[in-house]
């Protein structure tokens, strides 16, 4: 198949956009932080001048974004933190808005593009999984010594990779008239993935993504933001009130834990305690090591939950930045049944952050993805009042 200039200067134009964010650890690994620094300050600079270019008007959701991130830095900066780390994660958070309404006329290019790219991530992972069935590569981490590591990093890091992928590949087999050859195969390389290299976190959240999928398949969700309040009554009775026996049979039974979280308790103590230092700017961004020191505990790097790093760093004004969006999409998500896979990696993202502090790019840049396919007007292709507008090969209904 022959494919045109056009449409392949195109497609290195994203990979040279997404690859800052999206990035396999091995290869960052091999290129190292020089070119790594290299690559996201390229990215931002271009596209920021493309967007300034080619538009008069931008989006009020990159105006947030913007805000979010100098908020990042801001407070970092006042508390005397980690400067350089929040300037590198406050890059890559803009780069992720930017991305998004770069391609806001088209978001189902994006989708096609990343659904592509993860897929054959994914693939390559695994392939390396089963030619190194114990580690592709190692190096050592001051929390937790020797690390055992392949093409996208340790086990735990799958998630990243994953829990996208399987998003998209329900999304479009939901959406088109035939089968998606391509969903099905990331599907079942991803349960692949999971049986071979199981993690408890990335087992929960699949299994949570895929049921509800399923339930929500023939019915609609009148009421989603009840489901989220269920996440907020497991937070505040597993984190603040430690009222968690009833999880017992799935906690001990299924993922064979025990039932400190595995340590978790202390951590979540200290860090509560730590958070009320600075409950409203938090203490900005903390390297791995400063956690340590805040926290006390010497193999605990991050706080082993999202509402409390998060808060952490950055203070409940931080929180709403990042729960905003989040809000906004339950609200918004009833009348949109076509974006169902959407939901449903949300909650499971939900639930994975009261036990893992998931704040990477990639996971946040499904999130902000998720809200302009659902609240914000797209002139191509996503929400557009109470209408969903489709393009060709995709089908839905005319509300």
């Amino acid at each position: 198949m022959k494919i045109s200039k056009r449409k392949a200067i195109k497609t290195i134009e994203f990979l040279f956009l997404i690859i800052p964010i999206y990035i396999p650890i091995f290869l960052e690994y091999i290129l190292g932080p020089n070119v790594i620094r290299l690559l996201l300050f390229s990215a931002t600079l271009y596209i920021g001048a493309k967007l300034l270019l080619k538009r008069t008007r931008f989006s009020k959701f990159l105006l947030f974004g913007v805000v979010f991130a100098s908020f990042v830095v801001f407070t970092t900066y006042i508390h005397n933190a980690y400067f350089y780390g929040a300037l590198m994660y406050a890059l890559k958070l803009l780069l992720a808005f930017l991305i998004l309404e770069y391609y806001s006329d088209d978001l189902l290019y994006l989708l096609n593009q990343l659904h592509w790219m993860l897929a054959f991530l994914i693939a390559l992972n695994l392939i390396t999984v089963i030619i190194y069935p114990e580690s592709m590569f190692s190096r050592i981490n001051s929390s937790y010594g020797m690390t055992h590591e392949w093409l996208l990093g340790n086990d735990h890091s799958f998630i990243y990779w994953i829990i996208p992928g399987l998003t998209l590949s329900l999304f479009f087999l939901r959406q088109e008239n035939k089968t998606n050859s391509l969903s099905v195969i990331t599907i079942v390389m991803s349960i692949t993935t999971v049986i071979l290299r199981p993690v408890s976190t990335l087992i929960v959240g699949f299994a949570v993504i895929c049921m509800l999928d399923l339930i929500f398949y023939k019915r609609e969700f009148r009421k989603p933001v009840f489901i989220s309040i269920g996440v907020i009554f497991a937070f505040v009775s597993i984190i603040i009130n430690r009222n968690y026996d009833f999880l017992e049979p799935i906690i001990v039974g299924v993922l064979g834990k025990d039932m400190t979280f595995t340590n978790r308790l202390r951590i979540w103590d200290n860090a509560l305690s730590a958070i009320k230092d600075n409950l409203i700017l938090g203490k900005g961004f903390l390297s791995g090591d400063d956690v340590i020191k805040v926290i006390g505990v010497y193999t605990a790097n991050h706080c082993h939950d999202l509402y409390l790093n998060f808060t952490l760093f950055f203070g409940l004004i931080g929180m709403a930045f990042l729960l905003f969006p989040v809000c906004c999409i339950l609200f918004r998500i009833r009348n949109n049944k076509d974006y169902r896979a959407f939901f449903a990696m949300l909650i499971a993202i939900l639930i994975m952050w009261i036990v893992e502090a998931y704040d990477s790019i990639m996971i946040l840049f499904m999130i902000f993805l998720s809200y302009y396919l659902i609240c914000c007007p797209q002139k191509k292709y996503g929400f557009l009042g109470n209408d969903i507008i489709h393009k060709e090969g995709f089908k839905g209904e005319q509300k």
